[in-house]
């Protein structure tokens, strides 16, 4: 604390070494400063207060029905949109602003500055202020009132000009949608034609019926396996017995070889006759049958010849006398056989089929996606359309009902006048910093000479910068003559800064008074 003290009391008495450069500055800082703050030109307000009513007394009636307006966001966005570059532009010509045009270039920076100066708030929902300053109140004045009769304008004829231009806007839009739609339609018709064999809707979905080929083609293979071992078990059963055991006459030309097969044989080409009326030549039940049809036909050849039945070129059918137990065997091993080929026809056409629908689903895949896609595209535009078409014809229902309302909805509270007093700058608190500015940049100056030009005042000062020690001090006696130059350097130094200070009150108290001097000066 000592240390911090004597450091203190160190740059006081250095900096007291050059007092008078530093009142000398503080005086040239002052002066300069407090002349330009009475330079300044006044700030005159000019201010507006309206009223925009925001309800109308058809709104209970056609709740639900129209669209209601709501006038105070309406004047909220006109208040932004008034200081548009277009509006400003026709006020700076239409008031006293047009004098300070002196080229092209002076209506931006005119625009600019009415954007920035004009400023509009909201007291409460539907109360407005608009505000406008400017170094000459009959500008001021001008522009307010031309910028709120603009607003109130435009907020008494903007409803139903925004109703129409909505309207048109609605009007186009569905034209565009219904453009569009059509448009939607004919592809999606068109798509539909081109795969209607692939559709949905026609056929059933693929890979149900590649899961129930696959299913069918599974129970063929257990049939034929069951088949196939049936055969087997009847071969090895007929390899041990004698085919014939004796030989018989011809028989007469009008008998006809008869056996469990022939019999079997017209059953199937009943069948197939009645299966031939009900399905195309490729079913898989058709095929079948006429594999088994001709599995049979060569079964009878082969019971003929085994059977030793030989007809001759009478038509007479002779015999030889067979083995029971053999022809039995033989009998049905030729239909295991028969059962045999038709249950492998039935399983390769079933291969065929998954082959099939294996090949084809991939393509099915895409036309189901593009499908849903064209279907997709063409609800949402016929819904954007049907809901346009609904807002149409609201906004239609709006703009009569509006017509007809003929409630004030704006009024204006407190109309502009022309201001009498400034109300900025504020220059006695601009004229009290700019003292204490030249207060501080004076001291901080003698500061500077000091440490510029540093010389030993204690002998503290001189230890700590040397680090040698000291053992005395030697002290000086001032004559009387000296005493008295340096009480009158003190005295007039005190002056000066009370002197700084009396002009500071008087510029702060007279502030008004000093500014019209000035200008008046600088206007000569």
């Amino acid at each position: 604390m000592f240390n911090l003290i004597s450091q203190i009391e160190t740059f006081l008495r250095g900096m007291w070494r050059f007092n008078w450069w530093a009142v000398a500055l503080s005086w040239v800082v002052f002066l300069a400063g407090t002349t330009m703050v009475l330079m300044m030109p006044n700030q005159y307000e000019a201010k507006a207060s309206f009223y925009v009513k925001d309800h109308s007394v058809l709104e209970p009636i056609l709740e639900g029905v129209t669209v209601q307006s709501n006038v105070a966001s309406h004047a909220y966005v006109l208040a932004e949109a008034i200081k548009s570059r277009s509006i400003l532009e026709e006020l700076i010509l239409e008031s006293g602003l047009s004098n300070r045009l002196q080229d092209a270039g002076d209506m931006s920076g005119l625009v600019e500055y009415l954007q920035k100066k004009i400023v509009i708030t909201t007291q409460r929902e539907t109360l407005y202020d608009m505000e406008f300053v400017d170094s000459d109140p009959q500008i001021a004045y001008e522009v307010v009132d031309i910028l709120l009769n603009q607003f109130l304008n435009k907020v008494l004829t903007g409803k139903l000009t925004d109703a129409r231009i909505a309207e048109i806007f609605l009007d186009e839009q569905i034209k565009e949608y219904e453009e569009r739609l059509n448009i939607a339609e004919r592809e999606l018709a068109e798509f539909k034609k081109e795969n209607i064999e692939e559709m949905p809707g026609t056929n059933q979905d693929y890979i149900a019926s590649l899961q129930l080929a696959q299913s069918e083609l599974a129970a063929a293979k257990v049939e034929l396996r069951k088949a196939v071992e049936k055969r087997n078990v009847l071969q090895r059963q007929l390899s041990g017995e004698t085919p014939v055991v004796g030989m018989a006459g011809f028989s007469a030309p009008t008998a006809r070889f008869s056996s469990p097969t022939s019999s079997q044989i017209d059953t199937v080409r009943r069948q197939l006759n009645e299966d031939l009326l009900k399905y195309t030549e490729n079913h898989p039940k058709i095929l079948a049958n006429k594999a088994t049809l001709d599995s049979l036909e060569k079964q009878l050849l082969n019971e003929k010849k085994s059977l030793g039945v030989v007809e001759n070129s009478s038509g007479n059918i002779g015999l030889t006398t067979a083995n029971p137990v053999y022809q039995s065997a033989q009998i049905a091993l030729r239909r295991a056989e028969a059962e045999v080929a038709t249950n492998q026809a039935t399983v390769d056409e079933y291969r065929r089929k998954v082959a099939g629908l294996r090949n084809s689903l991939d393509g099915v895949s895409e036309v189901e996606a593009e499908l849903s896609r064209l279907t997709r595209d063409h609800d949402i535009t016929r819904t954007q359309y049907l809901e346009l078409s609904k807002r149409l014809e609201l906004a239609r229902l709006s703009q009569e009902a509006e017509k007809g309302d003929d409630s004030v909805k704006f009024q204006i509270i407190d109309p502009p006048i022309v201001p009498k007093t400034s109300t900025g700058p504020n220059r006695p608190l601009l004229i009290t910093a700019v003292l204490i500015m030249s207060i501080v940049i004076g001291a901080g100056f003698a500061l500077f000479l000091d440490q510029a030009k540093p010389v030993f005042l204690t002998t503290h000062h001189l230890n700590r910068e040397t680090s040698l020690p000291v053992y005395g001090a030697v002290s000086m006696k001032l004559s009387d003559d000296r005493m008295r130059t340096e009480r009158t350097t003190l005295a007039a130094f005190v002056l000066l800064v009370v002197l700084l200070l009396g002009f500071y009150s008087v510029t702060v108290v007279k502030h008004e008074e000093g500014a019209s001097l000035i200008s008046s000066y600088v206007m000569k």
